[in-house]
């Protein structure tokens, strides 16, 4: 397994938080997994983003710090890791600690169905892509204790910052860069290396950015994820960028014959040129995959993605935040019987993953009424 890159030396404890493990390094601060514990044998295992130490002394990024753990604070939704708590230690040091979920991000999912030459299974995609979307409908609709709408665009929505848990739940995290109509809008290079790709065109070009930005972003990761390929990242950032300004994107019909039509349209529609000809809300890209999902009874939903997951990821859950994956042997061979779905849909999963072109050509020709199969 290749980890991410590793802090070596760091402090034991954060306030009254004993730190276990550096997770991921962002724009702004460490990650670490830590343990809160109390009377009676009480343990918690929690998440805390530590602002940098040579940042402490800045109070632009200090202000940012604290006003990222107010902003996610204020949102309760199951699908935005929540923030439980914002302090300085004794130390000094800024921190604010989230909700802990076993699991890995869509970058590591991405990357280990890569090494079979396979997207993502379709049901894991599409529930990836709808709880997203979900999470950012209820984010861009948030308003503040005067009642007025935060106006609040995520920014940063790419593969590392969604957290797919072993228990089949999906979050979005990582609001550090977002855009609210009170805060200012400050680019952090190192908080967006690597995910340059996942750019609207607006971001590119500095220009104004809303709400549709943030759908961008979640189509092209819809993108990646279903077709198994890179959307518009290239050998430089600079020929990336080019590719985003042109809209430059072989469509998904082209990357796998026989792609649903209407999946098709869903994601280039979320990855229009101008946000004019996108999905205006989240809310509508979500019911549009929902909808979709029904009517090719693809099954969706935490007991599916946790069956996924558990076949992808064998072995002691962990969460990586920015890791590569090491998996090996890669072999799904779950029993129908024991996994079942939202839908009341037994789902088997065999020793391949079928592309979606598969899925939906075989439920076209009547083969999938009753059960879905993937071979």
């Amino acid at each position: 397994m290749v980890r991410g890159p590793v802090v070596a030396f760091f402090p034991r404890h954060i306030g009254r938080y004993e730190l276990i493990e550096h997770l991921a390094s962002g724009g702004m601060g460490q990650v670490y997994l830590a343990r809160a514990t109390g009377l009676g044998g009480f343990e918690r295992r929690v998440v805390i983003k530590v602002l940098q130490p040579t940042a402490d002394d800045d109070p632009q990024m200090v202000a940012m710090f604290i006003d990222e753990a107010r902003l996610v604070g204020a949102l309760h939704h199951h699908c935005i890791a929540p923030v439980f708590e914002v302090g300085c230690d004794d130390e000094g040091r800024f921190f604010f600690v989230m909700d802990y979920l076993p699991g890995e991000n869509a970058a590591v999912v991405f990357r280990a169905c890569e090494e079979r030459t396979r997207p993502v299974p379709l049901p894991l995609a599409l529930g990836i892509g709808s709880s997203v979307a979900s999470a950012l409908a209820y984010a861009h609709a948030a308003q503040g204790p005067d009642g007025r709408s935060r106006q609040l665009v995520h920014r940063d929505v790419s593969p590392s910052n969604i957290i797919v848990g072993y228990d089949g739940s999906v979050r979005l995290i990582d609001f550090g860069i977002a855009k609210t109509a009170h805060r200012a809008v400050v680019t952090q290079a190192g908080a967006m290396k690597g995910k340059l790709g996942y750019l609207a065109p607006e971001q590119v070009l500095h220009a104004s950015v809303d709400r549709r930005t943030d759908i961008f972003a979640l189509g092209v990761v819809l993108y990646e994820l279903t077709t198994g390929t890179r959307a518009f990242h290239d050998a430089s950032d600079l020929i990336t960028f080019e590719r985003i300004l042109r809209g430059e994107l072989d469509a998904p019909s082209t990357v796998l014959p026989g792609f649903p039509a209407e999946l098709e349209r869903i994601i280039l529609q979320a990855v229009a040129l101008s946000p004019a000809d996108r999905y205006p809300d989240a809310a509508s890209l979500a019911a549009d995959l929902d909808a979709f999902a029904r009517a090719y009874l693809v099954p969706v939903g935490p007991s599916v993605n946790a069956a996924v997951m558990g076949e992808l990821f064998r072995g002691p859950p962990r969460i990586r935040l920015g890791s590569d994956s090491g998996l090996t042997g890669f072999t799904i061979d779950t029993d129908a019987d024991a996994a079942s779905t939202d839908l009341g849909i037994p789902v088997h999963i065999h020793s391949e993953v079928t592309p979606v072109n598969e899925i939906v050509a075989d439920f076209e020709q009547g083969s999938r009424t009753d059960r879905i199969t993937f071979h």
